[in-house]
């Protein structure tokens, strides 16, 4: 009789398949987060239904050029640092649409815990 399982994986490949379902968690993740407060976001923006629209069409015109892009870096800077990277670069990414609508307004003034405000 034959043993007819596959070897079991390398602790690199499993190393590997950890690090990929952890960037397809961190993208799922801050999707997640954008999605629910989008009424907000168009509301605090002053958007139209039409330039809403037109900002969430640009999500995937923006991965299919990130896509295009992506053999080159990863043949010169490797996969692992392009996917860090690239989630980096999208977390600020939702960062700056969280902070958005504050960006014309004043911060308010600050004071010191015990100080008198007289």
């Amino acid at each position: 009789m034959t043993d007819t399982r596959a070897p079991a994986p390398s602790r690199a490949l499993r190393r590997a398949r950890v690090a990929v379902a952890a960037c397809f968690f961190l993208n799922a993740v801050f999707y997640a987060n954008l999605v629910p407060r989008l009424p907000q976001i168009k509301a605090d923006l002053g958007l139209s239904n039409s330039s809403l629209g037109a900002a969430l069409a640009a999500l995937p015109l923006g991965a299919l050029l990130a896509a295009l892009s992506s053999a080159v870096l990863i043949r010169r800077f490797g996969s692992a640092r392009v996917a860090s990277t690239g989630l980096v670069l999208l977390g600020l990414a939702l960062w700056t649409v969280a902070i958005a609508p504050n960006w014309g307004r004043s911060p308010p003034p600050c004071s010191s815990p015990g100080r008198s405000t007289r």
